[in-house]
């Protein structure tokens, strides 16, 4: 029998030196891990990225609630100040909310109804609904949106009224009519003052 020949000394065999390969190809990796290099990008010569502007906090941002309230509050009083009889006009509006949106919805029913006997021969029906709805979305600019069927104007809390010439019932009369008609409100949510005199 042929014995295996062994190595001679001071040298490796095949097998040898793959293990000291693959240890130094691994502690390599291990040590790339710890000694990342970070380029350093001096904003100058980065791409041009838009700033970011600093946002004040102590102005708050004015809502679409108090826009909408000054915007039906500025046609109200152009209007009642054409009214025969109105001298300047005031007014307030207080609105219950922004407009509301109404969007479409995939709605998906489901009802299943099962029928279960038991061993003593008793039959049990089992019925299960469920309605799944879902917001249908478009895509624009790369955004999702809702698909939007209408938008729903805000309904009116009440409103405040001070004119010159409304201490005439007539005068009055015709503002609350102008009010309910215009702004859709009931009479007992519209307050109507008459202005005092400059002099």
């Amino acid at each position: 029998m042929e014995q295996p020949s062994k190595p001679e000394k001071g040298k490796l065999s095949k097998i040898q030196w793959l293990w000291i390969i693959g240890g130094v190809g691994v502690a390599l990796i291990i040590l790339s891990s710890f000694f990342q290099v970070e380029r350093h990008v001096p904003p100058s010569e980065g791409p041009d990225l838009p700033q970011a502007s600093p946002v004040a906090v102590s102005e708050p941002k004015q809502s679409s609630v108090d826009e909408m309230e000054r915007k039906y509050e500025e046609e109200l009083k152009k209007m009642l100040e054409e009214v025969v009889g109105t001298g300047r006009v005031s007014v307030m509006v207080n609105l219950d909310s922004t407009e509301e949106l109404v969007v479409e919805k995939n709605v998906q029913d489901r009802r299943q109804k099962t029928e279960e006997k038991d061993r003593q021969g008793a039959t049990r029906q089992v019925e299960e609904d469920s309605v799944n709805r879902q917001v249908v979305v478009y895509r624009q600019d790369n955004e999702e949106k809702p698909l939007v069927l209408m938008q729903k104007r805000p309904k009116v809390r009440g409103v405040l009224i001070i004119a010159e010439g409304a201490e005439n019932p007539q005068l009055k009369a015709w503002i609350l009519e102008a009010v309910q008609r215009g702004l859709n409100v009931p009479p007992h949510r519209v307050a109507i003052l008459p202005r005092k005199n400059a002099s």
